[in-house]
């Protein structure tokens, strides 16, 4: 009994995996693989880039921090070398207590090739700082071309040709305040 449950459960986890990247594939696009996450903490952002260059292969991916992403922490992929440029934030950004005013702002992976026909994932570990749309520029270099994906697109109207993979980062859960009596103070219950 125990197999056929863990047996059901995986082939769930399947579908589950199968339905979102046929989803994923079927925008060919540079898409966030999770498209909201929340304010103040880290997310993993994790690029799919679903196809080349009109045929030609990938052989360099550049991700544009956008300003409410102050921490970056690239993921290095084998078969491809990683670099980044820092600088200057737009505006300074409390991360954990500290306060930051510049950081990665431009990570890039060059190598490959990565062929048309198939896809790949290219990771960040970033700190969201603020709520609302964040949108990452996404520069794709092929073998021939290149693809900028940095229209903006909010998802309604004609979607543009290269939509810059979008984030929306959702407010911060506020605590349930602790009950007052009307003298302001704090509700105690005293056992005797």
């Amino acid at each position: 009994m125990q197999t056929q449950s863990l047996k059901m459960w995986c082939l769930k986890g399947f579908i589950g995996a199968l339905s979102t990247l046929s989803a994923l594939s079927a925008e060919a696009h540079v898409v966030l693989t999770q498209k909201s996450a929340p304010v103040g903490g880290y997310f993993r952002a994790q690029f799919m880039v679903g196809h080349g260059c009109e045929g030609s292969a990938t052989v360099a991916v550049q991700v544009d921090l956008p300003d409410g992403v102050p921490v970056a922490r690239p993921q290095p992929k084998s078969g491809w070398t990683l670099s980044y440029e820092t600088g200057p934030l737009a505006e300074p950004a409390n991360v954990h207590g500290k306060m930051k005013t510049e950081g990665i702002r431009r990570v890039i992976w060059r190598g490959g090739p990565l062929p048309d026909e198939q896809y790949d994932e290219f990771t960040l570990l970033v700190f969201l700082a603020k709520p609302g749309e964040q949108r990452f520029r996404v520069l794709q270099t092929c073998e021939t071309g290149q693809n900028d994906w940095a229209e903006a697109y909010s998802g309604s109207g004609p979607k543009p040709t290269f939509p810059a993979p979008l984030l929306t980062v959702t407010p911060a859960v506020e605590a349930a305040p602790v009950p007052t009596d009307d003298s302001g103070a704090t509700h105690q219950h005293h056992h005797h």
